[in-house]
């Protein structure tokens, strides 16, 4: 027998001065304490280390109801008698509840500002949720504030619900952590879409963000603490006014965004600048996202972010650049494709080192005349382009790989092995530098690129797309 068995046996069934300290009935707790002082510390002491094991699963968690037609903060906010009030709800959960906002049509969304400020505790997340994936409630507002904000708080779950009609932000997050976005709406929003800067663990998936005036979402560094371990993935977001689909950004002291970043399987279509733009950060994935019809192009790498991994990506019919890569590091761009990348190039390199781009597909769009497949600017060094397959139409009249003045192979240490270039013809303009002025492919091919192979019968885009 162990020895808290032991001692527990020997106060339960000793007696004490002529009666039972317990005997199917409660216990003499100053009886058992002045008499066998050093068992009564003993035994209070395990059922403390008792109460700490306990499952937090196994811990009370409530369910609560909004209505803001039929509800009432006065209620207590079962089923039965709703809440009115999301502010309400806000002040009333504790870890493990769950409050489910009900839906009264888009004729009474709830017109209130929320801040969330109660927090969950590991195993056991706050939620605030639409009461259906399908017909979810909206909350709008005026006034220049977020319609959802949340400072310092942590193991929240936010899905299922609609954020429309404001000249504010939609949703605001500050050093938080453990915070999951799903299935929401964010439209005509005056500000950014989703903004959060500082804390750890955010995960934004399945939302449509649309119609939005600054940026979709935005990550932004904070003096407060940086940024880490974000996940936005299966995201739509469209029509952005003023600047990108997803940015990661510094604020406006200089501060980074942090490491450990994930963007993966988003679309990205009619951003005014860039679909995903990295300007700060390292070691980030951006993987088997989609971007089309984007101002500038669809994704930008640049202002001192590193370790940037771009992997599946499709660019398609972007104003002006496929893929830029300037003033970063250590920047791989593998296993994508580049359709009809604009009016400028496919690929933008600029101020960057160790830059890695292989295994990918670049096709120019039969309407295209001009513009280039590769563009490299000064102050580059290290470049790999490796097993890329290039496709250019018949009636293109542009320089397919570019070295910008005082920038050439030499000094850029640029590599070329294994390209493949389908071309109507080997004698055209095909490389400048300003060493080499033009010259044609069998020349390149010569000086720069002995491994790299030509075919003449270009396919048509939509047999690639």
């Amino acid at each position: 027998m162990s020895r808290g068995a032991t001692n527990l046996n020997i106060i339960t069934n000793r007696k004490m001065n002529n009666r039972k300290i317990y005997e199917s009935g409660p216990v003499d707790a100053q009886a058992a304490r002045e008499t066998y002082p050093g068992c009564f510390s003993f035994l209070c002491s395990m059922l403390v280390l008792l109460g700490t094991l306990v499952d937090p699963a196994c811990i009370h968690s409530a369910d609560y109801f909004v209505d803001n037609m039929k509800g009432s903060d006065a209620n207590g906010g079962d089923i039965s008698a709703p809440w009115a009030t999301l502010t309400k709800a806000g002040k009333s959960v504790k870890p493990g509840d769950t409050v489910f906002i009900l839906s009264n049509g888009a004729a009474r969304p709830y017109n209130e500002t929320f801040r969330i400020k109660a927090s969950g505790v590991p195993g056991r997340y706050i939620t605030f949720k639409g009461s259906s994936p399908s017909h979810r409630p909206t909350l709008t507002g005026d006034g220049g504030e977020s319609l959802l904000s949340c400072y310092d708080g942590a193991y929240l779950k936010i899905e299922d619900l609609s954020f429309q009609d404001t000249t504010g932000t939609g949703l605001d997050f500050s050093n938080c952590h453990h915070i999951d976005i799903s299935n929401i709406e964010l439209k005509n929003i005056g500000q950014n879409g989703i903004l959060i800067s500082g804390g750890s663990n955010y995960t934004i998936s399945s939302s449509s963000i649309s119609h939005i005036s600054n940026s979709g979402i935005a990550l932004i560094g904070s003096t407060a603490g940086s940024l880490s371990n974000t996940v936005i993935q299966d995201c739509q977001i469209s029509n952005v006014r003023h600047n990108d689909g997803i940015t990661l950004h510094k604020n406006a002291t200089g501060a980074d965004v942090g490491r450990n970043h994930i963007i993966r399987n988003n679309l990205l279509v009619s951003c005014r600048e860039q679909g995903i733009d990295v300007t700060s950060g390292q070691d980030i994935l951006i993987e088997k996202n989609t971007t089309s019809g984007n101002g500038d192009s669809g994704v930008l790498i640049g202002h001192g972010a590193m370790n940037i991994t771009i992997r599946s990506h499709r660019s398609i019919d972007e104003r002006k650049y496929g893929i830029i890569a300037g003033d970063s590091w250590n920047v791989a761009i593998t296993e994508s494709k580049i359709i009809n990348p604009g009016s400028n190039s496919a690929f933008r390199l600029f101020r960057c080192e160790q830059v890695s781009i292989s295994h990918n597909l670049i096709q120019h769009g039969p309407e295209r005349t001009e513009g280039s497949l590769v563009d490299i600017e000064p102050d580059c060094r290290d470049l790999s382009f490796k097993n890329n397959t290039f496709i250019v139409p018949g009636g293109f009249q542009g320089i397919l790989v570019r070295y910008l003045p005082s920038a050439d192979p030499s000094n850029t240490r640029s590599v070329w092995t294994n390209n493949r270039w389908v071309l109507p013809s080997q004698r055209r303009a095909f490389f400048f530098s300003q060493t080499d002025g033009k010259i044609d492919f069998r020349r390149y091919q010569k000086r720069y690129a002995p491994t790299d192979s030509f075919a003449g019968t270009p396919q048509s885009v939509q047999e690639v797309r």
